[in-house]
């Protein structure tokens, strides 16, 4: 396929199993904001039930990239799909999200996000970073750290802005420094 073709395919977005279309459209329209593609909502897919582990009491990020890849489409650049479970990689306690740069899918949680901020302060979740899509975007979305290095990197800490902080919106960006 030409790079014009692919420059042209749009970014898919679905919900695995019960997501607020508030949430869906929001980051619809980050990632078209922040890589400038356009975005389809695809229909929503069921958290596979083989996923979950009785053992740990989370779903295997894996199997639901397995389910994405089952319903990517070919005109679709990549499939980025939402879930509200606690996902894990085998030999980590948790993932905010997984990405396979092969089958161009990724998947996040906002499971661990929502939790956190509403037992810290009871206020209610903050929106999910769209770095989350631009990193599931270059294949990588297993962590800030493993994508980023260190998190003593960040831009509050050193006064520097990571160069993937720039395809953050601006008005996150602004709030970073």
């Amino acid at each position: 396929m030409s790079s014009k073709a692919q420059r042209l395919r749009p970014i898919a977005l679905a919900s695995i199993g019960e997501i607020e279309s508030e949430l869906m459209s929001t980051v619809a329209d980050d990632i078209r904001a922040v890589l400038g593609r356009d975005v389809v909502l695809a229909e929503g897919l069921p958290i596979p039930a083989h996923s979950f582990s009785r053992q740990r009491g989370q779903w295997h990020a894996t199997t639901i990239l397995d389910a994405l890849a089952a319903v990517k489409r070919p005109e679709w650049l990549r499939l980025l799909g939402i879930v509200d479970v606690d996902l894990y990689a085998p030999q980590l306690n948790f993932v905010f999200g997984e990405a396979d740069a092969d089958r161009r899918v990724a998947v996040f949680s906002t499971a661990r996000l929502r939790v956190r901020a509403e037992g810290a302060t009871g206020a209610p979740a903050p929106r999910p970073s769209t770095s989350w899509a631009t990193h599931s975007d270059s294949g990588t979305a297993h962590g800030h750290a493993a994508r980023c290095g260190s998190p003593t990197r960040s831009p509050r800490r050193t006064g520097r802005t990571p160069a993937h902080a720039l395809t953050m919106p601006a008005r996150w960006r602004a709030r970073s420094r």
